[in-house]
């Protein structure tokens, strides 16, 4: 994880997420109330009748209603009602709308308090991006199973069969 900013008298952090692991740690830091910003895309509808809508590139605020971290997109998904954004005539306030963090996008959380707990796990999760990995791998008599070990627990990788009939 790449931290940009920690600014502990405003309550408020700025990092880029560079894998999985960093957004599983994101998960266990933004709380319900906090407001999360970043690049989201949003459906416009046609101002005529019969005109397509259009997905556009917004930068939004959310309050977080809800945290959701899925390992198998790879996405921290971040619910809530829309409390600021640009440009303001594609963003509606007091809308929902779901902000989905991916590792490589920059995000920012203003925080109601920042505990120092809160910075220690980012400070952690910029540590652990550059352990190295450990991977474990399972035999017997059918299979041999692969994983690599993570923070937030196991990643399978792969399954070999013996190839025996």
């Amino acid at each position: 994880m790449r931290i940009l900013k920690v600014d502990k008298r405003n309550h408020f952090f700025e990092v880029i997420p560079e894998n999985t692991e960093d957004l599983w740690h994101l998960e266990k830091v933004i709380e319900k109330g906090d407001v999360v910003s970043g690049s989201s895309t949003r459906k416009i509808k046609g101002k005529s009748a019969g005109e397509k809508a259009e997905r556009r590139e917004i930068f939004v605020k959310v309050e977080a209603d809800a945290v959701e971290f899925h390992r198998f997109s790879g996405q921290l998904r971040v619910n809530g009602v829309v409390v600021g954004g640009k440009p303001e005539e594609y963003v509606e306030l007091k809308s929902f709308h779901t902000l989905e963090v991916e590792a490589s996008k920059k995000v920012s959380v203003q925080k109601k308090a920042l505990k120092h707990w809160q910075i220690e796990r980012l400070e952690k999760a910029k540590k652990a991006s550059a352990l190295e990995k450990l991977l474990v791998i399972v035999l017997d008599d059918e299979s041999a199973e692969l994983a690599l070990v993570r923070e937030s627990g196991f990643e399978e990788k792969a399954k070999i069969p013996a190839g025996r009939e």
